[in-house]
């Protein structure tokens, strides 16, 4: 439960949430013109995106000083989760031109694109029901764009590290057997990405359960 706030932290909390939406959306405007081109290349957005997610811990941050009422856990799952998969498809560069890399920043800029500004709104109660409604639904488009992106990112990654031996340990310790972290990662992946996406799915279709309630209500 979030602490009742004084102005100063009114203040800190606004320019956060306003920054890491401005930082969000220029991402998102800057990918949509090299698409409209046809010159998008995953590279170049990499370092600015993995910024951008980076300072997401600020939130985890904020709910840990008693700030905001966010879900830690959840919160942190999803943060290092993206992180995994942006650094993930930078190891790879079959992956910089393909459109499931597009789609992939698209789903993630998106969806904070929305987040900030409900955050932002709410820090002074202004409650926009058009707004709070993109926050607990537009998810349901995002996230499984999102999810799809990612299981491709992976996926087309680790077959590449598999083919070229990047990750290949060659008779570790003397052993007479060479040791492929892709195969590893592969079955870890394959065992746990279905876990973490049942669990954040189950989170936000709770959210959202509670929060299209409250605006029924509202808009009676």
């Amino acid at each position: 439960m979030a602490k009742q706030l004084n102005w100063a932290e009114k203040f800190y909390l606004f320019t956060y949430n306003v920054l890491l939406f401005v930082m969000h959306f220029i991402a998102l405007i800057d990918i949509s013109q090299e698409r409209w081109k046809g010159t998008f290349n995953y590279s170049h957005h990499h370092q600015f995106v993995v910024i951008c997610t980076v300072l997401q811990f600020g939130d985890v941050l904020h709910a840990k000083l008693g700030l905001t009422s966010t879900h830690i856990p959840t919160a942190i799952l999803q943060i290092v989760g993206r992180l995994l998969v942006l650094v993930t498809a930078k190891s790879s560069s079959s992956l910089y031109t393909v459109p499931t890399s597009f789609f992939l920043l698209v789903a993630y800029l998106s969806i904070e694109c929305i987040r900030y500004p409900y955050y932002a709104l709410k820090i002074f109660k202004y409650d926009s029901i058009a707004v709070s409604w993109l926050r607990y639904n537009a998810w349901i488009v995002f996230y499984p764009i999102g999810f799809i992106c990612e299981a491709a990112t992976f996926f087309n990654a680790l077959t590449d590290h598999y083919q070229t031996g990047a990750m290949l340990w060659k008779k570790p310790f003397g052993l007479p057997i060479n040791f492929d972290f892709s195969i590893l990662a592969a079955i870890a992946l394959f065992f746990t990405f279905p876990i973490i996406v049942n669990t954040l799915l189950k989170h936000m279709v709770n959210q959202r359960n509670a929060k299209n309630r409250a605006i029924a209500k509202k808009i009676r």
